[in-house]
């Protein structure tokens, strides 16, 4: 298929799913299908990443989820004890705790490969688990958090499904632009001859 066709066909999917809930209206379960689609979109999200990192880099990990989670407890503590609820704060404040905790999990596997890998991040997920089921002050524990409302985005109320879709959506368009030009450039290519020959890559610094 000829790069224009396709980078047409992409733009055209593209935003066909991001206005998903306006041409889909005449449907009966457009309240549900929306909302299930979105929830879809933002593990979706969270694959992406993934795959970069065992798809791409072959280094199965079993802790992902761990960044995850951390995100979104940071968010919601964010707009608990800041009294805010503008996305950007609480964005920012779960995109800082996750890469924190990464860092600092980083810096604890990244010399271990193969099953040593694996076994070293299902266990610190577990402590991130462990820590936030039990440090029930922060985290409400088993009843998570209560409180925590629909953020703003400027003057935007994102308490409409549809809005909080169209941005969810936005963000899972950009995401996967980002990891597709990622995988194509040399750090893409990098993390590939990692999979495929590591002591190699070694070898070539």
């Amino acid at each position: 298929m000829r790069p224009l066709v396709r980078g047409t066909l992409v733009a055209l999917a593209a935003a066909a799913l991001v206005t998903f809930p306006y041409w889909s209206a005449a449907w009966e379960s457009t309240r549900f299908a929306t909302t299930l689609l979105r929830d879809g979109l933002i593990l979706a999200i969270f694959a992406l990443s993934l795959d970069l990192l065992v798809g791409r880099a072959g280094m199965p990990s079993l802790g992902h989820a761990a960044f995850f989670g951390a995100g979104a407890y940071a968010a919601g503590i964010a707009g608990q004890r800041l009294a805010t609820d503008q996305l950007p704060v609480t964005l920012g404040a779960a995109a800082l705790v996750a890469a924190l905790l990464a860092l600092i999990i980083g810096v604890l596997v990244v010399r271990s490969e193969g099953i040593f890998f694996l076994m070293l991040t299902l266990a610190l997920a577990q402590i991130v688990f462990a820590i936030a089921f039990q440090w029930t002050a922060v985290t409400g524990g088993s009843n998570g958090l209560s409180g925590v409302g629909r953020p703003m985005l400027a003057m935007l109320d994102l308490s409409s499904p549809d809005l909080m879709y169209v941005l969810v959506a936005i963000t899972f368009v950009a995401a996967a632009f980002v990891v597709w030009g990622l995988a194509r450039s040399p750090y893409g290519r990098a993390l590939i001859g990692v999979r495929e020959n590591e002591r190699r890559m070694r070898a070539l610094g």
